[in-house]
């Protein structure tokens, strides 16, 4: 037979192959491939995230806590009470609630249970490309992408679940579209939908896959993933945020964030890739960062080099090739990029380097089926993205979305909940806290009168909380007590009583204290409590007795109190301070 008439590898020699898929042995699943993988990303997390067993929850993580404490089964997948107008019942109702009656509120084994996501993504990306091409271009891929410090966040930070569920789901969806069960992968899909609307784009995904890697022309593909495109339309009806408030009152919509300039944000996308998205200033210095670094690439790019090993892409697990065609499969994880990086384009999305994830594994994809004929320059690559990450996820920014900010967020609240807790370990019913000077971004404080971190921590739906500013007289009749705190600069509360009275002279000393003490009197006289302002005013002034208008707003409080003589006396006494401190001015005394 002539070279031009020679079926391929694989072929029959009736016709083509129908497709570009590795078809690995029936032991394909087991080791050595995935316990090798697994023991690497084990030690990654040892090195670096261990400690996640003992922070808190923090931020949105009460928002769901609250949300689900006395709820049942089945109101845990309506769509009522939704955060930023977003429908995830799968990953945020359900995943607290499930985790909640198993394990309490112990923030740790949520950050667990993240971990097995995490781990479970990593497994299915390895196995999905490991059947489009074999172990190599799989070990390379999937330690680069393990290699991104973009997964800090969702290890750090129990409502990173939403991303991960996101992500397994969208593989398991993967796998099913690639064995050619288009019906059977509707499932996934939906949990996908369920768990992140950026999922909305995996029909799209999965339709390049059959077009530019298993060559089926566009007419075959579509009828493939037809039922797909169906549940996204079925989805996008019924959630609350897009076609659900057209037929159903449900009150909730997308909340518009900021979003940057798209030369920026392109930029800082393509980079978050290699892990160089930010300037690098890593909390501790370089020292600790590049000793971290460097053990985060040796366990990495011993990976990558021990799939680089493999003589033939299906070595080392048994799989055979039956056609390289790397050129095909750059164009298809290059186009898996694109698709993935869709959602972030919406003008009410901000960018977070994790929202690129679902992108991220198309590119190293791409790079690894690039790189996989060159296992020497992959391998550097991946030590050099892994060498990084330690300095990344060290460097602070104000950006909820980073691990650094997270973990500042996690000390914050642990040492606040400490200080309330040794205060006041128990408060009655109805309540109100009211608190100042705390440190931004914590979300101790989610709106007036609002709290789901407090009532959780107090396991009391009617507690109310607030800043000083929002304080209102309380309700005659109604029970509970009225609660003021301020943080210090160590995050140490001061607790006001109101009305003042005797204070320590330690205390006197603080600026908090003063500001604060200051601040609620005049709160109280602007809501017409006189006599509690009044109280604070005369304990500030018995403190400082050449503050001229302390006296003054004692002198106002004692007139609108009815007390004609003591405010003329208080007002004589602010007047001849005033006096006082000009002269002093004057003559520069």
């Amino acid at each position: 037979m002539s070279k031009r008439g020679k079926p391929r590898s694989g072929s029959t020699g009736a016709g083509p192959p129908r497709g570009n898929l590795v078809r690995p042995s029936r032991r394909s699943l087991a080791p050595p491939g995935v316990l090798a993988l697994l023991t690497a990303l084990v030690a990654l997390w040892t090195l670096g995230y261990a400690d996640t067993l003992r922070l808190p929850f923090v931020g949105d993580d009460y928002f769901y806590l609250d949300e689900i404490r006395d709820a049942s089964f089945t109101s845990l997948w309506t769509p009522a009470n939704l955060v930023s107008g977003y429908f995830r019942p799968w990953s945020r109702e359900f995943h607290f609630w499930a985790l909640e009656r198993v394990f309490g509120l112990e923030g740790g084994l949520f950050h667990v249970a993240n971990l097995a996501l995490w781990l479970a993504i990593a497994t299915l990306y390895f196995t999905f490309v490991r059947r489009l091409t074999g172990a190599r271009t799989a070990a390379i891929a999937t330690a680069g992408v393990a290699g991104l410090a973009a997964w800090g966040v969702l290890l750090v930070w129990a409502s990173g679940s939403q991303d991960l569920w996101m992500l397994l789901f969208a593989l398991v969806y993967l796998h099913a579209c690639a064995s050619h069960r288009g019906t059977w992968a509707a499932a996934p899909l939906a949990l996908a939908l369920l768990s992140k609307e950026s999922a909305a784009v995996l029909p799209l995904v999965a339709l390049a896959f059959h077009v530019l890697w298993e060559r089926e022309s566009p007419s075959t593909a579509l009828r493939r993933t037809w039922p797909s495109f169906l549940v996204v339309a079925a989805w996008a009806l019924v959630h609350p945020s897009l076609g659900g408030h057209l037929w159903q009152a449900t009150g909730t919509h997308f909340n518009p964030g900021p979003h940057p300039p798209l030369c920026w944000a392109d930029s800082a996308r393509l980079l978050a890739i290699v892990n160089l998205d930010r300037p690098f200033d890593p909390q501790g210095g370089w020292g600790l960062a590049l000793l971290l670094g460097g053990a985060t690439a040796l366990i990495l790019a011993g990976f990558a080099t021990w799939g680089a090993a493999a003589r033939e892409p299906g070595a080392l697990l048994g799989g055979t090739a039956r056609r390289r065609d790397p050129g095909r499969l750059v164009f298809f994880g290059a186009t898996w990029l694109i698709l993935g990086w869709l959602p972030m384009f919406m003008p009410s999305l901000g960018w977070h380097a994790y929202y690129g994830l679902l992108g991220a594994l198309g590119a190293w994809l791409a790079v690894a089926a690039a790189l996989a004929s060159r296992p020497r320059l992959a391998v550097a690559l991946v030590g050099a993205v892994a060498l990084l990450r330690p300095a990344h996820v060290r460097t602070f920014m104000d950006d909820w979305g980073t691990e650094a900010c997270q973990r500042s967020s996690a000390a914050q609240v642990r040492t606040l909940r400490a200080e309330l807790m040794r205060l006041h370990p128990s408060i009655p019913r109805h309540s109100r806290i009211y608190l100042a000077n705390l440190p931004g971004g914590i979300g101790l404080i989610t709106g007036p009168g609002d709290s789901p971190t407090l009532r959780t921590w107090y396991a009391d739906p009617t507690l109310a909380a607030g800043f000083f500013t929002e304080y209102h007289p309380r309700p005659a009749g109604k029970d509970g007590r009225d609660y003021f705190f301020a943080a210090d600069s160590d995050l140490s509360l001061i607790e006001f009583t109101r009305g003042a009275g005797a204070v320590s002279p330690s205390l006197a000393r603080n600026p908090v204290w003063q500001t604060g003490e200051n601040e609620l009197a005049t709160i109280f006289s602007e809501q017409g409590e006189w006599d509690a302002a009044l109280q604070g005013f005369l304990t500030l002034a018995s403190l400082d007795p050449g503050a001229y208008d302390y006296a003054l707003n004692a002198a106002v409080c004692y007139g609108r109190l009815g007390d004609a003589v003591s405010a003329a006396r208080w007002l004589r006494r602010s007047a001849a301070l005033r006096a006082s401190t000009r002269r002093a001015l004057a003559t520069g005394r």
